[in-house]
């Protein structure tokens, strides 16, 4: 399992399902969210020109897994597997505590987190 640093808040009940999602038959898994924001698209001149459908929009999680075959392949073939996900990338449930901490916002949110009740059926 390849886990980030930067998402320290991942609940354990995720960690255990991609663990135990990967096999010969699902190679490869990442928890991820849907997009709830309205996404646009737009032109060079930073100019609407669509709206993009988040009903096939996902964000993408931590930890990433995969079978010790399917990572050495994308070695290989010089492929980051989320960059560029083959066919076989198996999508499971995220949860919202598994934020990337890269801003201000983000560790203010994850300094609440800190002071949040820990529930012991979360980390089991």
């Amino acid at each position: 399992m390849l886990c980030d640093a930067a998402r320290p808040f991942v609940p354990s009940p995720v960690i255990r399902a991609v663990a135990e999602t990967v096999a010969p038959e699902v190679p490869a898994v990442v928890p991820v969210l849907p997009v709830t924001d309205t996404v646009k698209i737009v032109n060079s001149d930073e100019v609407i020109i669509a709206t993009e459908d988040r009903a096939r929009l996902r964000t993408v999680q931590a930890p990433f897994g995969c079978t010790p075959e399917f990572l050495h392949t994308m070695c290989i073939r010089g492929i980051d597997p989320l960059a560029q996900p083959p066919d076989s990338v198996h999508l499971i449930a995220g949860h919202q505590n598994g934020i990337r901490i890269s801003t201000p916002f983000d560790l203010a949110v994850a300094t609440a987190l800190l002071n949040e009740p820990v529930s012991r059926e979360e980390n089991a």
